[in-house]
């Protein structure tokens, strides 16, 4: 009976700690990173796209700060053929929230997002998420997190969920 209540013991501390011990998505740190997850799924563009760079860009992410004037974040990764950006105006610490976009990718019109997946263009509406700095600078790091859903601009049912971002130019 002793042995069968050792056995047990074993049993669930093997099953506690091999729970405890799953591996940790290895997330990107530092400078010029992002990543999100797009309907539960890690997105962790890589590479740099910039007028230097070779030409087309491949996979790429890229940061445009002009000024206050709007900041854009740019993160393309062909392998999962997903391409996301998100344009803040006047954008200073602190939180914005989206607005509708206009229909296309690149809109500079107002603080919007936009992710074009698997060819098909999904866009932000208004108040479908947000963008917070938490450091914001022209000329230094700018850093943030992100959170938003899109809609698909030819069936509004189908949604792209996009969590836990983080930024850091």
């Amino acid at each position: 009976m002793k042995t069968l209540h050792i056995l047990f013991l074993f049993s669930f501390l093997f099953l506690l700690t091999s729970q405890s011990c799953k591996k940790k998505e290895k997330l990107p740190e530092g400078d010029h990173t992002l990543y999100c997850y797009i309907d539960g799924e890690l997105f962790v563009p890589e590479g740099d796209c910039n007028v230097a760079s070779t030409m087309p860009c491949q996979d790429a992410l890229n940061f445009i700060k002009h000024e206050n004037d709007y900041f854009i974040a740019h993160a393309k990764n062909n392998e999962e053929n997903i391409n996301l950006r998100f344009c803040i105006l006047n954008w200073e610490e602190g939180k914005f929230y989206l607005s509708k976009n206009n229909g296309d990718f690149y809109d500079l019109s107002n603080n919007n997002a936009a992710i074009f997946k698997d060819n098909k263009l999904y866009i932000s509406h208004d108040n479908s998420g947000w963008v917070k700095f938490e450091q914001a600078s022209p000329d230094g790091d700018t850093k943030g997190t992100f959170e938003f859903t899109l809609y698909n601009v030819e069936d509004s049912t189908d949604v792209i969920r996009v969590t836990d971002g983080h930024f850091d130019d």
